[in-house]
C-alpha cells in the first residue's frame, strides 16, 4: 500500500497565482511502502513533468498535476525494481506513466502538502 508520495521541486514559488513547469532535473516523486509487515521500503521515480500552480495569497486554490516516468523506478535494488516493472506490479511495456492531480494543497507543520488522486494502470 502507498503510504507517502513526496513532490520536490526548487522553483520559486514567491508570486501569487502564478503556473510553473515541473523541472524534470531537479524534482521527482518519492515513496514508501510497508514490506513483508516488518519494514519499510523506500523508492523514487524520477522524470517528472507537469504543472504546479501556486497561489501564495490563498494556498487552497494552489494545485498540481504531474504526469510521472513509472520505468524511472529505484528502490536501490535493481531486482526489485526489475520485478516492479513487470506485469505482476506496474506492467511498464503497457503503463508506461502514471499521473498525479491534487484535490487540496495546504499547509501543516511549517510543510506544504497535496493530496490528490494517484492514476495508474
Amino acid at each position: 500500500m502507498l503510504k507517502q508520495i513526496i513532490f520536490l521541486s526548487t522553483t520559486a514559488l514567491a508570486l501569487a497565482a502564478q503556473s510553473y513547469q515541473i523541472d524534470s532535473s531537479h524534482s521527482g516523486a518519492s515513496f514508501r511502502v510497508k514490506h513483508m509487515m516488518a519494514t519499510n521500503v523506500s523508492g523514487r521515480f524520477s522524470n517528472l513533468k507537469g504543472t504546479v500552480t501556486f497561489d501564495e495569497k490563498n494556498v487552497g486554490k494552489s494545485s498540481i498535476d504531474a504526469t510521472i516516468d513509472v520505468d524511472t523506478i529505484n528502490t536501490n535494488e535493481p531486482k526489485r525494481d526489475a520485478h516492479l516493472k513487470s506485469p505482476d506490479f506496474f506492467d511498464v511495456a503497457k503503463f508506461p506513466q502514471m499521473s498525479f492531480r491534487s484535490t487540496r494543497i495546504y499547509k501543516a507543520d511549517g510543510v506544504m502538502k497535496a493530496d490528490g488522486n494517484l492514476t495508474l494502470h
